[in-house]
């Protein structure tokens, strides 16, 4: 369970630096597009079109791969403990059934 919750926190984080860096380059495309409206306004030639993945490194996606062995292990622990109570607890109640009814 810490491992997934670490691996959470690790795929949240680097979903935040992607938003982060893509709002840093939108950002950066408006203000390129607003000084280029001003100057053609002005009778200037419009700013050139830059590329964008140059200038910001937005990095890809985390993989959800880890994420998922995880929960994975997780279900199948769950199912060997689901299935240990259920027999202890079937065994439970027959011992009680043995020793009321003795």
């Amino acid at each position: 369970m810490e491992a997934h919750k670490n691996e959470e926190s690790n795929v949240a984080y680097a979903l935040r630096q992607i938003a982060r860096e893509k709002a840093k380059a939108d950002a950066y495309v408006a203000k390129r597009k607003e000084e280029s409206a001003v100057r053609v306004a002005q009778g200037l030639a419009p700013l050139p079109e830059e590329d964008v993945t140059r200038l910001f490194r937005i990095p890809p996606e985390p993989s959800r791969l880890e994420g998922m062995l995880l929960l994975g292990q997780i279900d199948g622990q769950a199912k060997n403990l689901d299935v240990a109570a259920s027999a202890n607890l079937v065994k439970m109640y027959a011992a009680r059934a043995g020793a009321s009814s003795a």
